[in-house]
């Protein structure tokens, strides 16, 4: 029994190795068949699922009828539909952003740094350069000075954020929906009687010796620690702040069986109000006219050239930010920080979306290795 027990160790620490090395840049047309395995096999569970529930496919046909009917047909609900469509579209924007940023274990695409926290810095800067609040953030004339409106003694950093606050607010919801999979996977691992490899990875750095153990990994046990005793309030406070390791949220609560009201009431909490807003007024000060002037100041003094370029990317971005009519009659320019910025964007994109595909297909590999497994147990039992 025990030389059995060792072999299944070991048949078990190969396939984790295998699935170590599985890589979409060292296999890529392996990578991509698992992918699309994993994709239909997810579709026809989906299908089953619903040929299952009868009452599911009528009430939804019958909605998706209904909606597209009054989507088409003209009447003098049309300016309703039509707002509602642009905010239902604005909204679902900022949540997938969020939702992006934080889904995967460790591939989420970095979305604050890459659309909202630009968003939120154009917006400060075109309220410092127009002198009021009263612009557009959306739509065709967004960012538009209004030659109208009253202009203000003082922009504070209050009124900025409470022009960015329901983007903010979206984003961050969307990031605390990003970490419900990793829960839902941990959960019914737990429900099972298994668990996932990360909270397998977790119980061996236990039994390892204090001194071997690297810091990394202690602050990995410490997080776990903190959330399984504190419960809503270690969740909150870990979801609060800015922290890479918050992917073992998900995984820790659900492994424990933490109940989800609890996990996606406090991440909600931590994340959507907490930690969105912190993020969003570092921003508006980083940008604000006074710390603006403050850094310039200082590398005038200090470096010179960098504040020529420094001063020059500002009032360039400022203007760009500003869209008067003689902006906009006048031909597009192209900056060079815009290439840079256009490129570093479709890099992160394209890393994201392969991270995705190499997760998925790894998933898909480890249920394969678990089919193996259990095939062989059974086997064992019939002898």
């Amino acid at each position: 029994m025990f030389v059995y027990a060792e072999y299944l160790k070991t048949r078990h620490l190969l396939f984790e190795k295998e699935r170590s090395e599985f890589s979409v840049y060292t296999s890529p047309l392996r990578v991509f068949t698992y992918f699309f395995l994993y994709l239909w096999d997810q579709l026809r569970s989906t299908i089953l699922f619903f040929l299952n529930r009868g009452y599911l496919i009528f009430l939804i046909t019958s909605l998706a009828v209904l909606g597209y009917l009054i989507y088409i047909l003209d009447g003098t609900h049309q300016p309703t539909v039509q707002y509602v469509e642009a905010e239902l579209l604005w909204i679902g924007y900022w949540i997938m952003l969020g939702v992006a940023s934080s889904i995967g274990l460790g591939t989420g695409l970095h979305t604050f740094v890459l659309f909202l926290g630009p968003h939120i810095a154009s917006v400060t800067l075109t309220a410092y350069e127009c002198g009021s609040l009263d612009f557009a953030v959306r739509g065709e004339n967004s960012f538009a000075c209004n030659p109208d409106a009253v202009f203000a003694n003082t922009i504070s950093i209050w009124g900025i954020f409470h022009k960015v606050h329901l983007e903010c607010f979206f984003w961050g919801l969307g990031t605390a929906l990003g970490e419900l999979p990793p829960y839902f996977v941990a959960r019914a691992a737990a429900l099972s009687g298994q668990q996932t490899e990360e909270i397998a990875v977790l119980e061996s750095l236990r039994q390892k010796k204090s001194d071997t153990v690297t810091l990394k990994e202690h602050v990995m046990l410490y997080v776990q620690k903190i959330m399984q005793r504190f419960g809503f309030f270690g969740i909150f406070l870990f979801a609060s702040i800015p922290n890479p390791l918050f992917d073992l949220a998900g995984i820790t609560c659900g492994h424990f069986l933490v109940p989800l009201s609890t996990f996606i009431g406090a991440t909600f909490l931590g994340k959507a109000v907490v930690k969105s807003a912190i993020q969003s007024f570092f921003v508006i000060i980083m940008f604000s006219k006074e710390t603006l002037a403050g850094l310039l100041s200082r590398l005038e003094n200090s470096f010179p050239y960098i504040h020529d370029l420094v001063e020059s990317a500002v009032r360039e971005q400022s203007k760009a930010f500003q869209r008067s009519p003689e902006h906009q009659a006048g031909p597009a320019k192209t900056s060079l920080i815009s290439l840079c910025w256009n490129g570093l964007i479709t890099i992160m994109l394209a890393y994201f979306l392969l991270s995705i595909v190499e997760s998925l297909a790894v998933t898909h590999l480890k249920k394969i290795h678990d089919e193996r497994t259990d095939a062989h147990l059974e086997k064992k039992r019939q002898k």
